[in-house]
């Protein structure tokens, strides 16, 4: 199992709840890893501190993706999803983002904050965020072979409605 942008780890909790054969927890916040390394123990868990959109444009093997509160960071969601589905092709992917009025605005990617793709001095960002709905998350992961198993809109965090998904490989 890959923990996307574990941060400090509360999905991570959860996951860990299951019993999961191996836990591998990427972060690119070097002090949020080192509240991780403090709060997992177990010998089944690694830790990457890693830009995320580095480490996805490796082939990888995991079995489930999950990816919680991490999207909107990017002015890149869909070409995230698309490093998920093609280099790491897993069986599950469980997201997790804000949508508020129809759909997620991401951000655009900051010189120098740690996370995000062009992290290299002098990089310039088109400083734009994107607004993406929820239809165009699941028409991009059917797109990409993978299948709408839930869509839970229920869950309320900080007055927003966040929209939780599970996508199945087809």
């Amino acid at each position: 199992m890959l923990d996307v942008g574990s941060f400090i780890g509360l999905q991570t909790q959860l996951i860990e709840a299951h019993d999961p054969k191996s836990m591998t927890l990427l972060e690119p916040d070097a002090n949020a890893i080192s509240g991780l390394r403090g709060a997992f123990q177990a010998d089944n868990v690694d830790f990457v501190c890693e830009d995320l959109f580095l480490y996805l444009e490796k082939p990888r093997k995991f079995d489930v993706v999950v990816m919680c509160g991490v999207l909107y960071h990017f002015h890149s969601p869909i070409y995230a999803l698309e490093l998920i589905a093609n280099r790491i092709s897993p069986e599950y992917l469980l997201l997790e983002t804000f949508c508020t009025g129809g759909g997620i605005t991401s951000h655009y990617e900051d010189d120098g904050m740690p996370g995000y793709r062009q992290i290299a001095k002098g990089w310039k960002s088109a400083k734009i965020g994107i607004k993406i709905d929820k239809e165009t998350i699941i028409q991009s992961m059917e797109n990409l072979g993978y299948k709408l198993e839930v869509c839970d809109t229920t869950i309320i965090k900080n007055g927003i409605p966040p929209v939780f998904f599970v996508f199945k490989k087809i």
